[in-house]
């Protein structure tokens, strides 16, 4: 989706090496690629540890972001990271009761970092440097730059009257739209 999305182009800004990208749609992988992704991997997560073997000659990932916010794809995420990696998350499940950490964490000491835009702090600390004010200008320097795309994240216009329409498609198949704007000069 559009989180996914923007962590790919993040990462890509500040250097990322080895970007891979998982995610079971064609065209949102190809949007991935063209914001920075190294390697793309069209399956599930559970169906992507040995394609990230291979890829990091057995190193695994440093750091797996899971931005799905699905309950099911905390284990395989865990699994992605290499020993003493880190797993950020920054989709919230709506069933935590049905998550389960599943192999690694433990044994691979895998530390869990969840990721909430209400947990930043209004002034700097050396604890907390990151404020929302620091953050948000780094995102427009990157824009302003030419280091972030995201124009190409748009992927649908529609008059707001096609709402109703619009989110019904988007709960049957998210694949193909990752940004959708309601263009209110389409009204009449």
């Amino acid at each position: 989706g559009i989180l996914g999305q923007l962590v790919v182009r993040y990462l890509a800004a500040g250097g990322a090496r080895t970007l891979i990208a998982i995610d079971p749609a064609a065209p949102r992988l190809e949007l991935a690629r063209q914001g920075g992704a190294t390697h793309t991997l069209q399956m599930g997560v559970e169906e992507a540890v040995e394609a990230v073997r291979e890829i990091t000659d057995g190193w695994m990932l440093d750091v797996v972001f899971d931005v799905t916010g699905h309950p099911a794809t905390l284990a395989p995420c865990i699994q992605l990271a290499r020993q003493l990696g880190r797993l950020v998350l920054l989709g919230d499940t709506p069933v935590p009761t049905q998550q389960r950490l599943g192999p690694g964490v433990v044994f691979n000491s895998v530390a869990i970092l969840g990721i909430h835009g209400y947990m930043v702090p209004e002034r700097t600390t050396p604890f907390t440097p990151w404020t929302v004010d620091r953050m948000s200008g780094v995102f427009f320097d990157y824009l302003l730059s030419g280091r972030m795309q995201v124009a190409d994240l748009v992927t649908r216009r529609c008059s707001p009257l096609e709402a109703p329409a619009v989110y019904k498609g988007l709960l049957k198949d998210r694949s193909t739209d990752v940004g959708v704007i309601f263009d209110w000069t389409r009204l009449g």
